[in-house]
């Protein structure tokens, strides 16, 4: 269990990774760049072939990013509840390793949550890019 003893945070923004490298630089910064900071990035990597392990490794650098690699593919079901299973958070939000997210993102969703304590699942409006965008 990662960080045993520490307090948990608010939010566990939960990522399974397949062979992301291309999109992965830039989702991780936008996790990283969020207002809201009581959170860890517990990240799966579904056993990629291309350099998206080595990306995870390098961004340990921030302690909330917690990555782990499976030793082979599992699809992304089962890597995002191994990510689950791994979660401290209070809240979970899901986040894909070619999606960026806006910085107020985390802040938002938690105001409202905390507002709404009925409101059992939060979505969020998205912008379609393509792939050139990148």
């Amino acid at each position: 269990m990662p960080n045993a003893g520490a307090q948990s945070p608010r939010v566990s923004v939960l990522t399974a990774v397949y062979n992301g490298e291309r999109y992965l630089s830039r989702a991780l910064e936008s996790v990283r760049r969020q207002t809201f900071s009581n959170f860890e990035h517990v990240i799966v990597d579904d056993a990629s072939t291309d350099g998206s392990w080595a990306l995870l490794l390098a961004a340990q650098d921030d302690s909330r990013c917690l990555p782990e690699r499976l030793s082979h593919n599992t699809g992304p079901a089962a890597a995002l509840n191994h990510a689950l299973a791994r979660a401290r958070g209070e809240y979970v939000a899901i986040f894909d390793h070619d999606d960026e997210c806006a910085p107020e993102r985390l802040a938002l969703q938690v105001d409202y949550l905390d507002a709404h304590p009925e409101v059992g699942v939060l979505g969020t409006l998205g912008y379609r890019i393509d792939g050139d965008s990148v």
